[in-house]
């Protein structure tokens, strides 16, 4: 948690990107080591709000991936991305050659061990994000992706941010997409989009504080797993769709 803060601070977020990170990092770990090495990825495409996806990088040091790819379509989100990197690299956070960023937003004939992304298929018409899950599904061993939870009450005062219902959305995935799990994730003690000043996330950082904060998340993370479907359902930031090719 605490190293995922670190991160989460040199994308100018905070504690609930970190939480968020942490909770993915577990179910990805469950469901990557099932699939055995795994030497590329692919982010496919950057979040349309929170962060740039760094996690994702990181998980792919973590288990000695060789490359990872970044592809999104906004020049701004690239270039956000690779100061970002740069930065992780300076912190000894982010293995030197790992990470390549590009512009543009297609797979074309490239085929990746993982294919993911976190708050990026709402930007599309649903169409076109169907789409995209159906043409990951067929270029990697197993795609994992992060979407807004349209049931989580906290996104209803949120003007300007679509959220997706998963009930409905995870029913229209082609078929030569075989889900093989969905479900609800990222419940922090806090709503979507929480702020808190840069004076206090300094202080997050260090002393009986920051050991305080990141024992109650970690307790909180907890909950989360062991809290039932119906409750996750509203009040869970995201919800996960992982697939693979039939």
């Amino acid at each position: 948690m605490k190293k995922f803060y670190e991160v989460a601070l040199l994308e100018g977020e905070g504690l609930g990107t970190a939480y968020e990170y942490y909770m993915k990092r577990r179910l990805l770990v469950k469901l990557l080591k099932e699939e055995g090495k795994l030497d590329s990825f692919c982010v496919f495409g950057l979040p349309e709000k929170y962060g740039t996806s760094m996690d994702f990088c990181l998980l792919a040091g973590e288990v000695k991936a060789a490359r990872v790819t970044v592809l999104d379509e906004r020049q701004e989100a690239v270039n956000k991305c690779t100061a970002v990197a740069s930065k992780l690299k300076e912190n000894k956070l982010l293995p030197e050659a790992l990470l390549h960023v590009k512009s543009g937003l297609a797979l074309n004939d490239e085929k990746y061990d993982f294919i993911t992304n976190c708050d990026v298929f709402q930007r599309f018409s649903e169409e076109e994000a169907l789409k995209m899950i159906a043409e990951a599904a067929v270029k990697s061993k197993i795609s994992v992706f992060f979407l807004p939870n349209g049931f989580n009450v906290s996104h209803i005062p949120s003007p300007g941010r679509k959220a997706i219902n998963p009930v409905e959305f995870v029913k229209k995935i082609p078929q030569k997409a075989e889900v093989i799990r969905w479900g609800y994730i990222d419940m922090p003690p806090f709503p979507s989009g929480s702020k808190i000043s840069e004076e206090k996330k300094k202080a997050v950082k260090s002393g009986l504080f920051n050991f305080a904060v990141f024992i109650i998340l970690k307790l909180w993370s907890l909950v989360e797993m062991l809290t039932p479907s119906f409750i996750r359902k509203r009040y869970s930031h995201a919800f996960y769709i992982a697939v693979k090719n039939r």
